[in-house]
C-alpha cells in the first residue's frame, strides 16, 4: 500500500466518474509513442485515470450516464454510483464544474465519504457545496502522480497526460518489478537535469521522440 496524497491510498476502492467524451475509447489512446501526431489527440483524462489507478493496484470502477459507453480500459462501465457492486472510497470526477453539483445528491445517497475533483471540478462553489454535505475534498489531478520514470516500453519517460510535463510538484506511486507500490516524494527543480529520464522536463511535449526531447536545449 502507499498514500497518494491526503489520506487517499492504494488500497482504496474508486469509481471515476466522467462523460462520454473524457473517457473515449482504447482505440483514440494507447500510451505509444505516436510522434507530433499523436500530441494533438483529445485528452481523455478521464480514460487515462482509471489506467493508472488500476496500474497502482486499486480497485477501480468508471462511472458514465451515457449508455453507449459499455466499457472503459477493458472494465465494465456502470450507469451510476447506485449500481456499483460494493461501495467504494473516493469518488473521481473528471467532470465540468456544472454537472458535478449535479451529482452531489448521488455521491452522498451512496455514502461516500471522500472526493478527488479533476480541474473542471474544482471550483470554489463545487467545493464548498460538498463540504456542506460533509464530504471530503481532495482537489488536483490523479495523473500528476503517475510516476513517469518507471514505466517500461516505449511510453518510458513520458507523461501519460500532455498537461504534466513538469511533475517536481507532486509525490509519485511507482510500481515496483516485484509488483509492490511505494511513494517517491517531490525532489527540488534545481536538481533536475533537462532531458526525458527525469520526472520534469519542463516542456509539454510527452509523446514526442524520446531522442527529440533530449536534444532540446543541448
Amino acid at each position: 500500500m502507499a498514500n497518494i496524497r491526503d489520506g487517499l491510498t492504494t488500497e482504496m476502492k474508486y469509481a471515476v466518474m466522467a462523460s462520454t467524451n473524457d473517457f473515449g475509447t482504447e482505440s483514440n489512446y494507447h500510451g505509444e509513442d505516436n510522434g507530433f501526431w499523436g500530441m494533438l489527440k483529445p485528452a481523455f483524462e478521464a480514460w487515462k485515470i482509471v489506467e493508472v489507478l488500476r496500474s497502482w493496484g486499486t480497485t477501480v470502477y468508471p462511472v458514465s450516464a451515457d449508455p453507449s459507453v459499455t466499457q472503459v480500459a477493458g472494465l465494465h462501465c456502470y450507469r451510476s454510483l447506485g449500481e456499483l457492486p460494493e461501495p467504494v472510497d473516493c469518488a473521481v470526477i473528471s467532470l465540468p464544474d456544472k454537472k458535478a453539483m449535479q451529482i452531489l445528491d448521488d455521491v452522498v445517497a451512496a455514502h461516500i465519504p471522500t472526493v478527488w475533483l479533476q480541474y473542471g471540478a474544482a471550483k470554489a462553489p463545487v467545493i464548498d457545496a460538498f463540504n456542506a454535505r460533509d464530504v471530503h475534498v481532495v482537489s488536483g489531478c490523479v495523473l500528476l502522480h503517475w510516476d513517469v520514470q518507471h514505466v517500461s516500453g516505449r511510453a518510458k519517460g513520458r507523461h501519460i497526460c500532455y498537461m504534466h510535463g513538469n511533475l517536481e510538484r507532486a509525490a509519485r506511486i511507482r510500481v515496483n518489478p516485484d509488483k509492490s507500490i511505494t511513494r517517491v516524494e517531490p525532489v527540488k527543480p534545481e536538481t533536475l537535469p533537462f532531458n526525458s529520464e527525469t520526472y520534469g522536463t519542463r516542456i509539454l511535449l510527452p509523446v514526442w521522440p524520446k531522442r527529440a526531447i533530449d536534444n532540446i536545449g543541448k
